[in-house]
């Protein structure tokens, strides 16, 4: 029969393994919740790193748009293959696409995803070409190694917001949001 005085040294026991276990982790566990066997929220349960909305970490977790190792508990491994930019086309199809597959398929070959009418228009109107007819795409355009005026105007103009852009190659105009399915659906960070 177990006294009172073992049954507070069994939960004085059970709280230190539990502190142990934090310890290990390097993070102290948040009140946000998640889905279970992903530890993203150990280290990021603040409640402004959540979109909130049907997107909530506390309901879809961090993984489904963020990609990376969900079940680890070290910081490097867990952000391996991690996409800082969910709903940047690059990896649509492993974060948006897996829950809206019809939307991001129509996305990858929009005018807002490829630009050509305006690359087309803006090298005419540049006298780069004999007429605005072009297949070149933004993404063409970000790509050019030494571009042309044109395409100069339309990187620092046009480029950034189009879909197919992702914040490294953006204007000083057009930093801090999304890429992608983010551009739209996702908030300008405070």
């Amino acid at each position: 029969m177990v006294t009172g005085r073992g049954t507070l040294l069994a939960l004085l026991m059970l709280v230190a393994l539990l502190g142990a276990v934090t310890t290990m982790t390097g993070c102290a566990r948040r009140a946000i919740g998640g889905p279970p066997g992903e530890h993203c929220l150990d280290c990021h349960g603040a409640s402004h790193e959540s979109p909130g909305g049907a997107h909530a970490a506390a309901s879809t977790g961090c993984a489904a748009c963020h990609l990376g190792d969900k079940s680890a508990t070290d910081k490097t491994l867990a952000h391996l293959g991690m996409e800082r930019e969910p709903g940047a086309l690059r990896t649509v199809d492993r974060t948006c696409g897996t829950c809206h597959a019809a939307e991001a398929a129509r996305v990858r070959t929009s005018l807002m995803t490829t630009g050509r009418g305006l690359v087309g228009v803006d090298r005419f109107a540049f006298g780069e070409i004999a007429t605005p007819d072009t297949d070149e795409t933004l993404a063409d355009v970000l790509a050019a190694r030494n571009p042309s005026p044109a395409q100069s105007h339309l990187r620092r103009l046009c480029a950034g917001c189009h879909l197919g852009s992702t914040r490294d190659n953006r204007d000083d105009c057009v930093r801090g949001i999304g890429s992608g399915c983010g551009a739209c659906h996702g908030g300008r960070p405070s």
